[in-house]
């Protein structure tokens, strides 16, 4: 479904409001690696945030906060969603995956690079040019989530839930454990305010689609307000449960 500009600005500046502890604290792009990025010298299953570039010949990842290139072994997933969201060929898409780390290839194209990254598991992908990238410093939430028609965004935090929207830009919760229940992590809690509201958020695994920038993301999200349901994607931090 389209949405008009005027729309896609208001929700922008909504993720603003809830980015805008991170962006205060996260190192600029090219510093921006977390403890969950793959080290240089780590190797086994990690979770890599960088940006993704594929085509003839190449097949290659700039993990945040690392200078050198690894070439990919990716998954069909991760096929799919760098062809859906490159814009041109060989343009860079910013992906969250879950892969092992090992030395580059002897012979191939693949032998030019630093390393190699073999792809075990996709989380996320996001045009180039949208969202936060490698500035968003993730290791300051347990899961993010947003959604269109309205537009509304989550952040579930250690010391707070917050809910933001284009009318209201913050509504802060009493932060709360996470509960699994039906193949889905469930936070319920009660706002801050003078005049208490009920909030619960579900965060499901399956894949879910932002129908305004075409990022992809590997949960899917509801969130109940006050009597009121919002649907949308969800993306977990470095605090998610399990």
């Amino acid at each position: 479904m389209k949405t008009s500009s005027r729309a896609g600005a208001a929700l922008l500046a909504a993720l603003a409001v809830l980015g805008c502890s991170d962006s205060e604290e996260a190192a600029p792009a090219d510093e921006g690696a977390t403890t969950e990025t793959v080290g240089s010298a780590q190797e086994g299953p990690a979770v890599v945030r960088g940006f993704l570039v594929l085509g003839p010949e190449v097949r290659s990842i700039k993990p945040c906060g690392e200078e050198q290139e690894l070439w990919v072994i990716p998954l069909t997933e991760v096929t799919e969603a760098y062809d859906a969201l490159s814009r041109e060929p060989y343009s860079p898409v910013f992906v969250e995956v879950e892969g092992e780390r090992g030395p580059a290839p002897e012979t191939g194209f693949g032998a030019e690079y630093g390393g190699q990254l073999t792809v075990t598991g996709f989380r996320r992908a996001a045009p180039g040019e949208e969202g936060f990238g490698c500035r968003e410093d993730v290791s300051r939430f347990a899961f993010r989530a947003s959604g269109v028609e309205p537009f509304w965004a989550l952040q579930v935090r250690e010391d707070a839930i917050v809910y933001s929207t284009p009318e209201i830009p913050e509504t802060l919760f009493e932060a709360a454990e996470a509960a699994f229940a039906g193949g889905a992590w469930v936070y319920t809690s009660v706002s801050t305010g003078p005049e208490p509201i009920e909030m619960s958020a579900r965060f499901e695994p399956g894949r879910c689609s932002d129908s305004m920038v075409g990022a992809i993301y590997s949960w899917t999200a509801t969130v109940e307000i006050g009597g009121e349901v919002r649907d949308g994607c969800g993306w977990e931090g470095a605090r998610a449960p399990g």
